[in-house]
Protein backbone atom coordinates (compact mmCIF):
# COMPACT_ATOMS: atom_id res chain seq x y z
CA UNK A 1 0.00 0.00 0.00
CA UNK A 2 1.65 3.33 -1.13
CA UNK A 3 1.26 6.44 1.21
CA UNK A 4 -0.95 8.46 -1.31
CA UNK A 5 -3.44 5.09 -0.46
CA UNK A 6 -2.90 5.55 3.38
CA UNK A 7 -3.97 9.02 3.33
CA UNK A 8 -6.85 8.63 1.07
CA UNK A 9 -8.45 5.40 3.50
CA UNK A 10 -7.20 7.86 6.41
CA UNK A 11 -8.74 10.80 4.92
CA UNK A 12 -11.99 9.32 4.05
CA UNK A 13 -12.49 7.54 8.23
CA UNK A 14 -11.80 10.84 9.28
CA UNK A 15 -14.28 12.09 7.17
CA UNK A 16 -16.65 9.31 7.74
CA UNK A 17 -15.91 9.87 11.79
CA UNK A 18 -16.46 13.71 11.59
CA UNK A 19 -20.24 12.87 9.97
CA UNK A 20 -20.98 10.43 12.51
CA UNK A 21 -19.49 12.08 15.54
CA UNK A 22 -21.57 12.67 18.59
CA UNK A 23 -24.47 10.48 17.31
CA UNK A 24 -25.92 8.37 19.96
CA UNK A 25 -24.89 5.19 20.26
CA UNK A 26 -28.14 2.78 18.92
CA UNK A 27 -27.07 -0.35 20.39
CA UNK A 28 -24.01 -0.51 23.59
CA UNK A 29 -21.89 -3.50 22.06
CA UNK A 30 -18.52 -2.77 22.04
CA UNK A 31 -15.98 -2.71 24.62
CA UNK A 32 -12.33 -0.86 24.05
CA UNK A 33 -10.26 -2.79 21.54
CA UNK A 34 -7.34 -2.42 23.26
CA UNK A 35 -5.77 -2.56 19.12
CA UNK A 36 -2.52 -0.99 18.36
CA UNK A 37 -1.63 -1.29 15.10
CA UNK A 38 1.95 -3.77 15.83
CA UNK A 39 1.38 -7.76 15.68
CA UNK A 40 1.28 -9.55 18.53
CA UNK A 41 0.13 -13.24 20.23
CA UNK A 42 -1.39 -12.66 23.50
CA UNK A 43 -3.58 -13.40 26.28
CA UNK A 44 -4.86 -10.89 28.72
CA UNK A 45 -7.63 -9.68 30.93
CA UNK A 46 -9.39 -6.79 30.38
CA UNK A 47 -11.71 -4.06 32.78
CA UNK A 48 -13.73 -1.93 31.16
CA UNK A 49 -16.40 0.76 31.83
CA UNK A 50 -19.09 1.88 29.31
CA UNK A 51 -22.88 0.75 29.20
CA UNK A 52 -21.65 -1.28 32.13
CA UNK A 53 -18.71 -2.58 33.61
CA UNK A 54 -16.75 -5.10 31.41
CA UNK A 55 -14.77 -8.14 32.03
CA UNK A 56 -13.33 -9.70 29.53
CA UNK A 57 -10.52 -12.00 28.31
CA UNK A 58 -9.00 -11.81 24.71
CA UNK A 59 -6.73 -14.05 23.14
CA UNK A 60 -4.77 -12.71 19.67
CA UNK A 61 -2.52 -15.16 17.79
CA UNK A 62 -0.60 -14.05 14.53
CA UNK A 63 -1.08 -16.41 11.04
CA UNK A 64 1.65 -17.14 8.22
CA UNK A 65 -0.72 -14.97 6.15
CA UNK A 66 -0.03 -11.76 7.90
CA UNK A 67 -3.08 -11.14 10.41
CA UNK A 68 -3.48 -11.39 13.89
CA UNK A 69 -6.96 -12.70 14.84
CA UNK A 70 -8.69 -12.76 18.13
CA UNK A 71 -11.56 -13.55 20.32
CA UNK A 72 -12.51 -12.25 23.20
CA UNK A 73 -15.05 -12.57 25.80
CA UNK A 74 -16.87 -12.09 29.28
CA UNK A 75 -18.85 -10.47 31.57
CA UNK A 76 -20.55 -7.06 31.22
CA UNK A 77 -22.97 -5.34 33.87
CA UNK A 78 -26.19 -4.15 32.48
CA UNK A 79 -29.34 -4.66 33.33
CA UNK A 80 -28.90 -8.18 34.95
CA UNK A 81 -25.77 -8.99 33.03
CA UNK A 82 -24.86 -10.48 30.12
CA UNK A 83 -22.18 -12.45 28.05
CA UNK A 84 -19.54 -10.64 26.11
CA UNK A 85 -18.32 -12.22 22.48
CA UNK A 86 -16.44 -11.43 19.67
CA UNK A 87 -13.90 -12.19 16.63
CA UNK A 88 -11.19 -9.74 15.52
CA UNK A 89 -8.35 -9.00 12.73
CA UNK A 90 -5.59 -6.99 12.77
CA UNK A 91 -3.79 -6.43 9.50
CA UNK A 92 -0.31 -4.36 9.73
CA UNK A 93 0.43 -2.60 6.67
CA UNK A 94 3.86 -2.01 5.36
CA UNK A 95 4.15 1.36 3.94
CA UNK A 96 7.82 2.76 3.33
CA UNK A 97 9.21 5.63 5.03
CA UNK A 98 5.89 5.84 6.88
CA UNK A 99 6.43 7.46 10.15
CA UNK A 100 4.08 5.58 12.30
CA UNK A 101 2.66 1.83 12.12
CA UNK A 102 -0.46 1.03 10.96
CA UNK A 103 -3.07 -1.53 10.44
CA UNK A 104 -6.54 -2.15 9.11
CA UNK A 105 -8.64 -3.58 11.74
CA UNK A 106 -11.83 -5.43 11.34
CA UNK A 107 -14.30 -6.97 14.73
CA UNK A 108 -17.48 -8.20 15.48
CA UNK A 109 -18.92 -8.50 18.76
CA UNK A 110 -21.54 -9.22 20.71
CA UNK A 111 -23.91 -8.36 24.23
CA UNK A 112 -25.81 -11.63 24.99
CA UNK A 113 -28.23 -11.82 27.55
CA UNK A 114 -30.31 -8.67 29.30
CA UNK A 115 -30.27 -5.76 26.40
CA UNK A 116 -28.36 -8.23 23.51
CA UNK A 117 -27.00 -6.33 20.65
CA UNK A 118 -24.59 -7.35 17.67
CA UNK A 119 -22.08 -4.98 16.35
CA UNK A 120 -19.27 -4.86 12.97
CA UNK A 121 -16.53 -2.15 12.77
CA UNK A 122 -13.66 -2.09 10.33
CA UNK A 123 -10.84 0.94 10.89
CA UNK A 124 -7.59 1.59 11.11
CA UNK A 125 -5.09 2.09 14.07
CA UNK A 126 -1.81 4.32 13.66
CA UNK A 127 0.35 4.21 16.59
CA UNK A 128 4.77 4.10 17.49
CA UNK A 129 6.84 2.13 19.71
CA UNK A 130 9.13 4.40 21.86
CA UNK A 131 11.76 2.40 23.70
CA UNK A 132 13.18 4.64 26.47
CA UNK A 133 14.85 1.86 28.40
CA UNK A 134 14.20 -1.69 29.38
CA UNK A 135 10.39 -1.35 28.58
CA UNK A 136 8.62 0.23 25.38
CA UNK A 137 5.65 2.84 25.19
CA UNK A 138 3.07 2.74 22.06
CA UNK A 139 0.52 4.74 22.14
CA UNK A 140 -1.68 5.05 18.88
CA UNK A 141 -5.21 5.81 18.17
CA UNK A 142 -8.02 3.38 16.57
CA UNK A 143 -10.61 4.93 14.45
CA UNK A 144 -13.28 2.97 13.25
CA UNK A 145 -16.87 2.84 11.50
CA UNK A 146 -19.42 0.66 13.35
CA UNK A 147 -22.71 -0.62 12.46
CA UNK A 148 -24.61 -1.99 15.67
CA UNK A 149 -28.22 -3.27 16.54
CA UNK A 150 -29.91 -4.41 19.71
CA UNK A 151 -31.22 -7.62 19.82
CA UNK A 152 -34.03 -6.98 22.35
CA UNK A 153 -36.11 -4.31 20.23
CA UNK A 154 -37.02 -3.25 17.04
CA UNK A 155 -34.20 -1.09 16.69
CA UNK A 156 -33.05 -0.22 12.91
CA UNK A 157 -29.01 -1.03 12.40
CA UNK A 158 -27.16 2.01 13.48
CA UNK A 159 -23.90 3.83 12.65
CA UNK A 160 -21.58 5.64 15.17
CA UNK A 161 -18.03 6.62 15.38
CA UNK A 162 -15.66 4.87 17.64
CA UNK A 163 -12.27 6.50 18.46
CA UNK A 164 -10.04 4.83 21.27
CA UNK A 165 -6.96 6.24 22.20
CA UNK A 166 -4.94 3.81 23.53
CA UNK A 167 -1.02 2.98 25.61
CA UNK A 168 0.72 0.16 25.70
CA UNK A 169 3.47 -0.38 28.08
CA UNK A 170 5.97 -3.56 27.22
CA UNK A 171 7.18 -4.90 30.21
CA UNK A 172 9.99 -7.53 30.34
CA UNK A 173 10.10 -10.21 30.05
CA UNK A 174 6.66 -10.59 28.36
CA UNK A 175 4.08 -8.82 30.01
CA UNK A 176 1.92 -5.49 28.50
CA UNK A 177 0.31 -3.33 30.60
CA UNK A 178 -3.06 -1.32 28.20
CA UNK A 179 -5.39 1.67 28.50
CA UNK A 180 -7.85 2.50 26.57
CA UNK A 181 -9.99 5.75 26.54
CA UNK A 182 -12.65 6.48 24.54
CA UNK A 183 -12.82 10.13 22.96
CA UNK A 184 -16.29 9.39 20.97
CA UNK A 185 -19.84 9.53 22.93
CA UNK A 186 -19.89 6.28 21.06
CA UNK A 187 -16.89 4.82 22.15
CA UNK A 188 -16.82 3.18 25.87
CA UNK A 189 -15.45 5.73 28.62
CA UNK A 190 -11.95 3.85 29.38
CA UNK A 191 -10.50 0.57 30.02
CA UNK A 192 -7.28 -1.03 31.40
CA UNK A 193 -5.55 -4.58 31.67
CA UNK A 194 -2.94 -6.74 31.71
CA UNK A 195 -1.32 -8.90 28.59
CA UNK A 196 0.96 -12.13 28.35
CA UNK A 197 2.63 -11.96 24.98
CA UNK A 198 3.68 -14.92 23.48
Amino acid sequence: MTQTNVRRLGSSLALAAALLAGRAAHAQVFTPSFMGPTSSGDVGLYVSDGAGTAIEGIWRQRSRSGYDLGLRGGFIDVGSGAATVGVELRKPLAVQGAPVALALTGSAQGVLGDQSALGFAAGLTVGHTFVPGTFTVSPYLHPRIALSRSLDHSDKLGADALVDLGLDFGLQPNLSVRLGLGLSSASPDWGIGLAWRR
